[in-house]
């Protein structure tokens, strides 16, 4: 049993947001699968989602699990949460980076004024076609319909980027696909099975090749420094830490060029994740990239796979 819980009184005392998920997607998040294509296909787009189980020897009360839910989007410095019931003594509890949802209606985005507000910088639109395109727009009246050409096949990532970027970092809030894009992958690799660190480095490396690339070789010398970041803060592009990090990696003698993760039910996934977005694709297809470290681990159940690309100082 699903059962989808209304926030009450406890939206009069926080400045989050409580979202209404459909059914389907809490029936997913019930097997603990928090991976954003359980959310796609139960028509939510967005990104960057946290969530956990609940689980207790006695039975919860929904006050009780709309505080966890609340202090957890909280701590993850989100703008919105869900939460809801698989058993009486199980509940689910969800966070989203995005004030509010998204829908897409006759080949238009349709955005909230308050959720686009709570940007507090540029809302930044990216596809992934036969080439990246860029758009970015920080006019309110603007982007309450942005429309795009449903007609091809294409990817898009709306991200908020905020004024103090270095500080607060970009969010990727949501992601659409038209024509199922992002099920696409080059060379047949969506039959492939990966599992090791070198089965993920000889995938990259046949899309870089494919697209006129030198290939990448692994590097492990800071592959524990990874681990321990994976571990801190998952899904989410922590500043500080990233930064502590890029100077860690600089005193062993490498540039820090970018860092991408994603999570889902395998690896195989996680790519077709990195591969589809726009900006984890740029990471990927850098020509600065000389070397990856890779982390993978398996957290509840979900892969999180994690790339940062260097080159020799």
């Amino acid at each position: 049993m699903v059962s989808q819980l209304t926030p009450g009184r406890l939206l009069a005392e926080n400045k989050l947001n409580f979202r209404k998920v459909p059914k389907s997607v809490g029936h997913s998040f019930c097997e603990g699968n928090f991976a954003p294509i359980a959310l796609w296909n139960g028509g939510l787009f967005d990104s960057q989602v946290e969530g956990k189980i609940l689980k207790s020897t006695a039975k919860l009360s929904s006050l009780d699990v709309g505080k966890v839910a609340l202090e957890f989007a909280k701590r993850m410095k989100y703008r919105s949460y869900s939460f809801g019931f698989c058993t009486s003594r199980v509940a689910w509890i969800v966070a989203f980076p995005a004030l509010d949802g998204l829908s897409v209606v006759d080949g238009r985005f349709l955005l909230t004024e308050s959720s686009l507000r709570s940007c507090k910088g540029n809302i930044e639109i990216r596809s992934v076609s036969a080439q990246v395109e860029v758009s970015i727009l920080n006019d309110i009246a603007k982007l309450r319909i942005l429309s795009h050409d449903g007609s091809e096949k294409r990817n898009y990532a709306i991200e908020c980027i905020p004024d103090d970027k270095y500080r607060d970092g970009p969010e990727e809030w949501f992601f659409y696909s038209t024509g199922r894009a992002m099920f696409d992958l080059p060379l047949g690799l969506s039959g492939s099975i990966l599992r090791s660190k070198e089965s993920i480095a000889s995938a990259i490396n046949k899309i870089r090749i494919e697209h006129k690339l030198l290939p990448i070789k692994l590097n492990s010398s800071f592959e524990p420094m990874l681990n321990e970041i994976q571990n801190e803060f998952r899904i989410q592009h922590d500043l500080p830490s990233l930064i502590a990090f890029r100077s860690a990696v600089k005193k062993l003698g490498w540039e820090f060029i970018g860092e991408s993760r994603a999570k889902a039910s395998n690896v195989l996934e996680c790519l077709k994740l990195m591969w589809n977005s726009p900006r984890h694709r740029d990471l990927l297809l850098s020509e600065n990239v000389s070397e990856f470290a890779v982390d993978i681990q398996d957290i509840e159940g979900l892969i999180y796979l994690n790339l940062v690309g260097v080159k020799k100082l």
